[in-house]
């Protein structure tokens, strides 16, 4: 079959974890702003567990879409101000289609929605690059802005 995801947090979330890090009283600040159970798995668990238990069969063609617009200045890397791109690669192979959109609309934007259509009709997206699995992403291409 045939899958797309939307800025999955594969890896779990550096920023996730970076807040998870805060003293006590900084956690509950930001638990009273996202809410108790938004995003509470980020917190606290690592990284390895979520790459584990996102696994697709291997006659699977997968396209995941991630925003990029280093947005966070708190995030290393490439980001679309929640995750770092590479926290969405699959541990197999995939299209990666990159937007320049923050994560929040990525849902919202005309070239992620167009490209979901087409890759569910056909299999095929424009702009996609192909990944094999790596420990190291490549950062070569990058987005082309929106028309």
């Amino acid at each position: 079959g045939r899958f797309v995801l939307v800025a999955p947090p594969v890896h779990g979330s550096q920023i996730g974890r970076k807040l998870g890090a805060l003293p006590s009283p900084m956690r509950n600040v930001v638990r009273a702003v996202a809410g108790a159970h938004s995003g509470a798995q980020f917190l606290h668990e690592p990284a390895e567990n979520f790459a584990r238990k996102t696994v697709f069969p291997g006659s699977s063609e997968i396209l995941v879409i991630v925003g990029e617009t280093q947005l966070n200045p708190f995030l290393d890397k490439p980001n679309d101000g929640l995750l770092a791109c590479e926290e969405s690669r699959l541990r197999q192979p995939h299209r990666l289609l990159r937007v320049r959109s923050s994560h929040n609309l990525l849902l919202y934007n005309r070239r992620v929605i167009q490209a979901t259509l087409d890759f569910l009709r056909t299999g095929e997206a424009s702009e996609t690059e192909a990944i094999e699995y790596s420990h190291a992403p490549s950062r070569e291409s990058r987005p082309t802005p929106e028309q």
